[in-house]
């Protein structure tokens, strides 16, 4: 790779240059490919230098320690951050700026699915309530018929919950929760979810 980036390639009597423009993978995959700690461990942030605490799962403050930068990694001031040399340092490659975080991972099966959780089984003052639940359901089976080929699947009742795939999570973020949640929310929690949505 590092040969292609330096002297391109010829294809039909044309150079052309190569470069990697960012690394797309999921949170075990960017620690190999980084040679870094995995996201379960001590130091293991790629945004920035906090070491994280142990609360029965790793957890990392609110507020971000110092702020990784691609000369930061390469120098590695955060030695414990290292697990070994990655060969992407040979690359011109923003180990920081181009190895980019996944959305279906921290949006979907993340932070949607924790939002779902909280309003089905969470404490009280954030709980919906049964009826609020059902409504919910009976209007995402409602959309079955709604949903254009194009989806890979189909609105299922909030019982399924813990089965909801990415996709499906996807979905009730982008599209049917905006529809189902207007009613249901109070109108400071809709316009965030509609932010967050967004």
């Amino acid at each position: 790779m590092k040969c292609l980036e330096e002297d391109g390639v010829i294809v039909n009597g044309t150079l052309y240059l190569v470069n990697v423009s960012c690394v797309v993978a999921d949170a075990p995959a960017r620690a190999f490919v980084k040679g870094i700690k995995p996201h379960t461990a001590y130091h293991a942030c790629e945004r920035c230098q906090d070491d994280g605490n142990w609360n029965g799962r790793m957890c990392f403050s609110r507020t971000p320690g110092v702020l990784r930068s691609d000369q930061s990694f390469r120098i590695k001031v955060d030695s414990d951050h290292h697990v070994v040399d990655s060969p992407l340092l040979q690359l011109r490659l923003g180990m920081v700026t181009n190895v980019v975080l996944d959305y279906m991972h921290l949006i979907c099966l993340g932070v949607m699915r924790k939002l779902l959780h909280l309003w089905l089984s969470g404490p009280l003052k954030t709980r919906l309530s049964g009826r609020e639940v059902k409504i919910i359901s009976l209007e995402l089976v409602s959309l079955r018929n709604k949903v254009p080929d194009e989806f890979c699947r189909r609105p299922r009742t909030l019982k399924d919950v813990n089965r909801f795939k990415a996709t499906e999570l996807r979905q009730f973020l982008l599209y049917t929760g905006p529809c189902v949640l207007k009613t249901i929310l109070p109108s400071t929690q809709f316009k965030h979810f509609l932010k967050f949505s967004l």
